[in-house]
């Protein structure tokens, strides 16, 4: 560390400074250090982008599970840790009581951290931009616009070219057993060097987890000869392997022209030549007769994706706008609900961010929906949220 302010660092905040050296140690952060807020915003965040509505509840008590279980640590330190704690806290606090006079920055060389008075160091930011052949002043935050603009980046669709959305129908109940069977086995390769279970437990824990789907109904018990239950854990894990096999056979046996595909569960979306478009059905529903897909091409230059509308210009390029489907419920956490405030702020505030992060179309402004669906869930009136 160099120090060169006119304060005196003490030891605690010079060799604290060591403990970014000791990548082996992690210390604890404290209860009050936490931010609850944000991580609470963040679970909320994670737990809205689920769209298997019967997994919402499980995952956000698994979540709210591990930060109580973190805040409840009692787990002892060990000597060299207590002190690096204490050095960490002083080091906090001397930081804090001095503020106002220095500023502790990181040297562009030798990876050292530099102590600076304040005053000296905006002197010499100062004398930096105003130097007008280096730097301009801009008159608003430009980080919005370069994320659109990044966004969009490559994106411009090839000549000839459509885009169209694949869809499986039924894909969990439908999901080929001895097809997923024969591709877990296959692809165990990926994940030998990372766990300790031989091919054989693998495939015993899958025929397990397969055997495990029954249900009761009016009484009597039933099991599913084929698929995965809806709602099972194994449902999204065994979806996403049979459609990676189905595109992955497509790709490499049909003849289909096709710039670039992404998939999202058992949600397609590919960009194909408009002149082999009568081809998917074929191409895609050939590989088991269990998997059936219903298609949706580009009307007018949009389709609709997921939580998107997938614009085409005249150009060819590329843009997104944020979309709800027509059966979409609008239902959110009402405002009048008995959870804690910042929970119901936090609800609006990530639908507000998710919905303006999705729309890169400069013609589309989400906000006036984002306003309807707060309005039918009894939030107020006003721009506070925007």
């Amino acid at each position: 560390m160099l120090n060169l302010s006119v304060e005196d660092t003490p030891f605690s905040a010079r060799a604290s400074r060591l403990v970014d050296g000791f990548k082996a140690k992690v210390l604890k952060l404290e209860l009050e250090n936490l931010p609850i807020l944000h991580l609470i915003a963040d679970v909320e965040d994670v737990v809205g982008s689920v769209e298997d509505v019967d997994a919402i509840e499980p995952l956000r008590a698994d979540l709210v599970n591990i930060l109580v279980n973190a805040n409840r640590d009692s787990r002892p330190c060990d000597p060299f840790e207590r002190v690096l704690k204490q050095w960490a806290s002083e080091t906090a606090h001397f930081i804090k009581e001095h503020d106002k006079e220095i500023v502790i920055v990181r040297s562009d060389k030798g990876n050292r951290t530099v102590v600076m008075n304040r005053s000296e160091y905006l002197e010499k930011m100062r004398s930096l931009v105003q130097d007008e052949s280096t730097y301009r002043e801009i008159p608003k935050d430009p980080t919005s616009g370069l994320q659109r603009k990044n966004n969009l980046l490559g994106k411009i669709l090839p000549e000839g070219h459509i885009l169209a959305s694949l869809d499986v129908v039924s894909l969990f109940t439908n999901v080929p057993i001895g097809m997923l069977r024969v591709e877990v086995e296959r692809r165990y390769v990926e994940i030998e060097e990372s766990t300790t279970l031989e091919k054989s437990d693998v495939m015993k824990i899958l025929d397990f987890c397969i055997d495990a789907g029954y249900f009761v109904f009016d009484g009597r018990i039933f099991r599913q000869l084929d698929g995965v239950a809806m709602g099972s854990p194994l449902g999204p894990i065994a979806a996403d392997i049979i459609m990676q096999k189905v595109l992955n056979d497509v790709l490499e046996m049909s003849p289909l022209r096709i710039d670039f595909v992404i998939k999202y569960v058992d949600d397609l979306l590919i960009a194909v030549h408009s002149e082999d478009k009568h081809l998917l059905t074929e191409a895609f529903g050939s590989i088991h007769d269990r998997i059936k897909f219903t298609i949706e091409l580009e009307q007018e230059g949009k389709l609709p994706y997921l939580d998107l509308n997938i614009h085409r210009d005249r150009e060819n390029k590329l843009s997104t706008s944020w979309y709800t489907k027509p059966s979409s419920s609008q239902r959110l956490l009402n405002y009048n609900s008995r959870h804690p405030r910042y929970t119901i702020v936090n609800v609006a505030r990530n639908l507000i961010r998710r919905s303006r992060m999705l729309t890169t179309n400069p013609h589309e402004n989400a906000d006036n929906q984002v306003a309807n669906i707060l309005r039918k869930n009894d939030f107020p009136e006003g721009k506070g949220m925007f």
